[in-house]
Protein backbone atom coordinates (compact mmCIF):
# COMPACT_ATOMS: atom_id res chain seq x y z
CA UNK A 1 0.00 0.00 0.00
CA UNK A 2 2.68 2.82 0.82
CA UNK A 3 4.29 1.77 -2.58
CA UNK A 4 0.74 2.55 -4.29
CA UNK A 5 0.57 5.86 -2.23
CA UNK A 6 3.87 7.05 -3.12
CA UNK A 7 3.33 6.80 -6.83
CA UNK A 8 0.02 7.91 -6.81
CA UNK A 9 1.70 11.60 -4.48
CA UNK A 10 4.58 11.22 -6.93
CA UNK A 11 1.71 11.47 -9.87
CA UNK A 12 0.08 14.10 -8.14
CA UNK A 13 4.04 16.05 -7.95
CA UNK A 14 4.22 15.81 -11.58
CA UNK A 15 0.54 17.02 -12.47
CA UNK A 16 1.48 19.61 -10.19
CA UNK A 17 4.88 20.29 -12.02
CA UNK A 18 3.28 20.30 -15.54
CA UNK A 19 0.24 22.33 -14.89
CA UNK A 20 2.81 24.85 -13.19
CA UNK A 21 4.88 24.82 -16.34
CA UNK A 22 1.97 25.61 -18.08
CA UNK A 23 0.95 28.40 -16.07
CA UNK A 24 4.49 30.22 -16.08
CA UNK A 25 4.92 29.90 -19.62
CA UNK A 26 1.18 31.06 -20.67
CA UNK A 27 2.01 34.03 -18.06
CA UNK A 28 5.47 35.13 -19.28
CA UNK A 29 3.95 35.29 -22.95
CA UNK A 30 0.97 37.57 -21.23
CA UNK A 31 3.46 39.86 -19.67
CA UNK A 32 5.42 39.82 -22.70
CA UNK A 33 2.60 40.88 -24.94
CA UNK A 34 1.63 43.41 -22.23
CA UNK A 35 5.16 44.88 -22.27
CA UNK A 36 5.47 45.02 -26.24
CA UNK A 37 2.01 46.67 -26.49
CA UNK A 38 2.99 49.39 -24.01
CA UNK A 39 6.39 50.08 -25.26
CA UNK A 40 4.68 50.13 -29.00
CA UNK A 41 2.49 52.59 -27.33
CA UNK A 42 4.46 54.94 -26.19
CA UNK A 43 6.75 55.17 -28.99
CA UNK A 44 4.21 55.31 -31.61
CA UNK A 45 2.77 58.77 -30.97
CA UNK A 46 5.38 61.31 -29.12
CA UNK A 47 7.11 62.42 -32.64
CA UNK A 48 3.81 62.70 -34.05
CA UNK A 49 2.23 64.72 -31.71
CA UNK A 50 5.44 67.27 -31.15
CA UNK A 51 5.70 67.35 -35.04
CA UNK A 52 9.33 66.00 -34.26
CA UNK A 53 11.09 64.06 -36.82
CA UNK A 54 13.52 61.40 -36.11
CA UNK A 55 17.05 61.15 -37.36
CA UNK A 56 16.27 58.23 -39.53
CA UNK A 57 13.62 60.26 -41.16
CA UNK A 58 15.34 63.69 -41.48
CA UNK A 59 18.05 61.61 -43.15
CA UNK A 60 15.85 59.74 -45.28
CA UNK A 61 14.43 63.58 -46.61
CA UNK A 62 17.60 65.11 -46.91
CA UNK A 63 18.57 61.99 -49.30
CA UNK A 64 15.42 61.97 -51.17
CA UNK A 65 16.00 65.72 -52.03
CA UNK A 66 19.25 65.12 -52.85
CA UNK A 67 18.49 62.49 -55.47
CA UNK A 68 15.64 64.86 -56.69
CA UNK A 69 18.00 67.52 -57.13
CA UNK A 70 20.79 65.22 -58.86
CA UNK A 71 17.84 64.54 -61.53
CA UNK A 72 16.91 67.60 -61.81
CA UNK A 73 19.92 69.40 -62.93
CA UNK A 74 21.02 67.63 -66.12
CA UNK A 75 17.27 67.49 -67.15
CA UNK A 76 16.86 71.42 -66.51
CA UNK A 77 20.52 71.99 -68.23
CA UNK A 78 19.23 69.84 -71.26
CA UNK A 79 16.29 71.79 -71.48
CA UNK A 80 18.10 75.05 -71.29
CA UNK A 81 20.36 73.98 -74.24
CA UNK A 82 17.55 73.23 -76.12
CA UNK A 83 15.50 76.22 -75.74
CA UNK A 84 18.98 78.61 -76.58
CA UNK A 85 18.81 75.84 -79.66
CA UNK A 86 15.66 76.60 -80.66
CA UNK A 87 15.84 80.42 -80.35
CA UNK A 88 18.83 80.30 -82.62
CA UNK A 89 17.14 78.04 -85.19
CA UNK A 90 14.11 80.89 -85.18
CA UNK A 91 16.39 83.73 -85.49
CA UNK A 92 18.33 81.87 -88.11
CA UNK A 93 15.25 81.00 -89.93
CA UNK A 94 13.99 84.81 -89.69
CA UNK A 95 17.34 86.15 -91.12
CA UNK A 96 16.98 83.72 -94.57
CA UNK A 97 13.45 84.64 -94.74
CA UNK A 98 14.67 88.18 -94.89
Amino acid sequence: MLKIEQTAQQRRCTDTGILWEKTMTTLKTVILLIISAALLCACSGDNEKNGETGKIESMTKEMGQEAVRVIKTPIEKAQAVADKEEKRANEMDARNSQ
